[in-house]
C-alpha cells in the first residue's frame, strides 16, 4: 500500500462514528445560546441609535475607507434595520438548532444543518467587527458538520468528520501559540489575567483564583501543557482505549476551565465538539472483514 493510498484511505474511510453524535449535540447547544445570547443586546446594537444599523455601519466603513474590506460580509440582515426581523432571524436559529438534533428530524437533518448554517453565516457576518474568533469557529464548524449529514455513513461523512477533527486541532494549536506570545503565560498569571475581564460573566473566580500564588500558576501552566499533551494521547501510539480517554478528557478538562475562567461558553463547546470528531477519527475503523484496522 503507497504512501497516496494510506493517505487518501485515511480521509475517505468511513468510520464507525457512534463517538460522534455528541459533536452534533454540542453544536446544536453552542448555536441556541449564540442565538439566545444575540437577543440580549439586540436593542443595543440595532436599536435607534445602535452602532451596528445600516446607516451607521456605512458611515463608519466611508470615513474609515474601509468598504472594499466589508464586501465580504453578506448577509441578507443587511436588508433591514427592523428589530423585529433580527429577533424572527434568532428565533429561527434558535429552533433550528433544536431540529438538528430531535431524531424525528431524520432525513432533513442535513437541510436542517445546512439552513442553520446560513443562519450562523448571515448571522456573524451582520455583526461585522463585533463578531469575534469564537463566531468564526462556530460557523466554520456547523458547516462542516452539515456537510457530514449530507451523505449518512459514506465516504464523505467520513472525510467531513476527519475534517473537522483537523480544524479543531488547529484551532487549538493556534490559541496554545497565541496564549505562548503574552508575558502572562510565561509569568503565570494568564489565569488571572484570562478570569480579571468580568463583563457579562456568569461566574466571577477571581477571587477564588487568587486564594495561593502557587494555585494560580498552577492552571496557568496547566492550560498550556494541556492542549499540547490531549493532542498528543488523541493523535500519536496505536489509539487505546484508555489514551483516548485520557486525551479526550483532558482536552475536555481544558474547554470547561477556559470556559469558567474566561467566559468564553461559546468557544469551549465548539471545540469539545471538534475533540470529539478527533476521538471519533481514533475508533475503531468500519473495515471489511478479514483486513487489520
Amino acid at each position: 500500500m503507497t504512501a497516496i493510498d494510506r493517505f487518501v484511505a485515511w480521509w475517505f474511510r468511513p468510520i464507525d462514528i457512534s463517538c460522534f453524535e455528541w459533536t452534533r449535540v454540542l453544536l446544536a447547544i453552542a448555536c441556541a445560546g449564540y442565538f439566545v445570547g444575540g437577543m440580549t443586546d439586540l436593542s443595543v446594537w440595532f436599536g435607534d441609535a445602535g452602532w451596528l444599523r445600516t446607516d451607521h455601519v456605512a458611515g463608519f466603513l466611508r470615513l474609515a475607507d474601509l468598504s472594499s474590506e466589508a464586501q465580504t460580509s453578506i448577509s441578507a440582515l443587511f436588508l433591514t434595520d427592523r428589530s423585529w426581523g433580527y429577533c424572527l432571524h434568532l428565533i429561527i436559529g434558535c429552533t433550528l438548532s433544536v431540529l438538528w438534533v430531535l431524531p424525528m428530524a431524520g432525513k432533513h437533518r442535513s437541510w436542517i444543518g445546512a439552513i442553520l448554517w446560513l443562519c450562523v453565516a448571515m448571522w456573524a457576518n451582520r455583526l461585522l467587527w463585533v463578531a469575534g474568533w469564537s463566531d468564526k469557529v462556530l460557523s466554520m464548524s456547523v458547516f462542516v458538520i452539515a456537510l457530514a449529514g449530507m451523505r449518512p455513513r459514506s465516504s464523505f461523512e467520513a472525510f467531513a468528520v476527519r475534517l473537522f477533527a483537523c480544524q479543531t486541532t488547529c484551532v487549538l494549536a493556534m490559541t496554545t501559540a497565541t496564549m505562548l506570545a503574552w508575558d502572562v503565560w510565561w509569568d503565570g498569571t494568564g489565569s488571572v489575567a484570562l478570569a480579571a475581564n468580568t463583563g457579562n460573566r456568569v461566574l466571577d473566580l477571581t477571587g477564588w483564583l487568587t486564594i495561593r500564588p502557587w494555585f494560580y500558576e498552577g492552571i496557568t501552566h496547566a492550560l498550556i501543557v494541556v492542549p499540547i499533551l490531549g493532542l498528543m494521547l488523541l493523535w500519536t501510539g496505536p489509539g487505546s482505549q484508555v489514551q483516548r480517554n485520557l486525551g479526550t478528557g483532558a482536552l475536555i478538562s481544558w474547554c470547561v476551565c477556559v470556559a469558567l475562567l474566561g467566559n468564553h461558553w461559546l468557544l469551549g463547546l465548539v471545540i469539545a465538539s471538534g475533540i470529539l470528531a478527533v476521538r471519533a477519527c481514533r475508533c475503531q475503523l468500519v473495515t471489511p472483514a478479514g483486513t487489520d484496522n
